[in-house]
Formats: structure tokens, C-alpha cells, sequence
């Protein structure tokens, strides 16, 4: 797999407004189609290969260093997070990649859920039924499971790609709780996107404002190019009022 994370605001951006207003699961495949050209979409990755090039590319964009906040479950207190980007990155499932489980005296082979599976199950509302939507799509040519066989299939499917749901252990310093929270780097690194950007077009607009420029011309300079002539811009209007 080709895999080449670049920063580029153009593109970054462009991504960000096709997230408008989708889903979680839309703006994640949109956030990894950055990572560069490669022979199969981000659409049909494993959850966890998605994620591990989400964080690679959070790691490359943003830096190493997540801190973000949780609420205590006892106490309710928040609970200040701060952690590496690469102490959340594990094993992540191959493209293509299937389980095999024995149960109800069968072997059974499952695919590893994609993107493109959650997508499919977006418009369901009954959680009973998105699931049996899931596993007969995981489990295209077999008659439907006993629960058993559906938990010992998930069990194996959670281990073959520990990279899709991300844990961590905390402890409130307030009442002294421990909890396992999840973490959605998808999710997290939306976030940033969207307050990078945020800032970024204030930027564009005021050099765009003082100098004439066009967005194109203005993104493509460097971030620290760009601060210094929005210093100047600045220093230039008050000096003008």
C-alpha cells in the first residue's frame, strides 16, 4: 500500500467542505483519502486500517501530543486527556481481510467490516436490525447464525482488527473512579481539521483583503510566509486608521 501523508490546504480544505453536514463515517473516508494514491478506495479499508492512517496522518498535520477532555461518570468532573498520538496505534486489519470461526460444530468465515458497511447501515434506526444487516452482509453466502456463533464471530472480529475501537484507562483525580472511555481519532482529528480551517480562511481572507491575492496563490505559501505578511498586513491597517 502506497502511503505518502503531505499537507495540503487546498485539499484539506476541499475535504472539509464535502464533510458538510455528512456523517462520521463519510468524513473519515474523506480524511483518509489524503493519505495518497492508492489501488483500493479508503472506502473499502478495514475500520482499523482507516483509523491507523488517520492517526499517521494527525501525527504528520498536528504533532504527536492529543489532549482532550472527558467527563467523570461518578462525579462528573472533567477529566483532562493527554497522550501520544503513537501510544494509541496497534495492529490494524489487511485490506481483504476475513476471520474463521468455528461454532454450532460449522466453520464460519467473516470479512472484516469497512466504512463502506457502516455506511450501508446509516439510514437504519432499530440497532437489532442494523446489526443482522451487518452480519448477513459480513456473511454473504451463510444461513443466519445462532447468537453464539454471532458472539464468537464478533468476538474474533474485534481481535482481528484491535486498531477499530480505541480504549483508554482513566482515573478521575477528583472522587478517584476508573473508567474505559473510547476514543475516536476520526472524530478528533475532524475537530481539528475543522478549527484549522476555520482559522486558515480568516487568514486567506485578510491577505486576500490586503494584497489582492487569491486563495490559491495564498495557501500555497508557507504557513510561517503567511504569518509574517498578516503581520504586516495588520501593522499596515493601523497605521492606516
Amino acid at each position: 500500500m502506497h502511503f505518502a501523508p503531505t499537507f495540503d490546504p487546498g485539499a484539506i480544505l476541499a475535504a472539509r467542505d464535502a464533510g458538510h453536514g455528512h456523517s462520521a463515517t463519510t468524513r473519515a473516508v474523506l480524511l483518509a483519502r489524503l493519505c495518497g494514491e492508492d489501488d483500493c478506495d479508503a472506502l473499502d479499508w478495514p475500520i482499523g486500517l482507516r483509523d491507523a492512517r488517520l492517526i499517521a496522518l494527525r501525527r504528520a498535520w498536528f504533532g504527536e501530543r492529543i489532549e482532550c477532555l472527558c467527563a467523570c461518570e461518578s462525579c462528573g468532573e472533567p477529566i483532562e486527556i493527554d497522550f501520544e498520538a503513537s501510544q494509541i496505534a496497534v495492529p490494524s486489519a489487511p485490506i481483504g481481510a476475513s476471520v474463521e470461526v468455528t461454532a454450532q460444530g460449522r466453520p464460519w468465515t467473516a470479512r472484516v467490516p469497512t466504512s463502506r458497511d457502516l455506511l450501508g447501515l446509516e439510514r437504519m434506526r432499530d440497532m437489532d436490525d442494523a446489526r443482522a444487516r451487518l452480519l448477513s452482509t459480513l456473511l454473504p453466502d451463510a444461513d443466519g447464525p445462532e447468537p453464539e456463533a454471532v458472539g464468537a464471530i464478533a468476538t474474533a472480529l474485534a481481535q482481528s482488527d484491535p486498531q477499530a475501537e480505541v480504549l483508554l484507562d482513566l482515573r478521575c483525580p477528583a472522587c478517584g473512579a476508573a473508567a474505559t472511555v473510547p476514543f475516536d481519532i476520526a472524530m478528533y482529528l475532524w475537530e481539528e481539521v475543522d478549527r484549522w480551517a476555520e482559522g486558515t480562511l480568516d487568514e486567506v481572507h485578510m491577505l486576500a483583503r490586503a494584497y489582492g491575492w487569491s486563495e490559491q496563490a495564498i495557501l500555497a505559501l508557507p504557513a510561517s510566509r503567511r504569518a509574517a505578511y498578516i503581520e504586516r498586513a495588520a501593522v499596515a491597517s493601523g497605521m492606516m486608521a
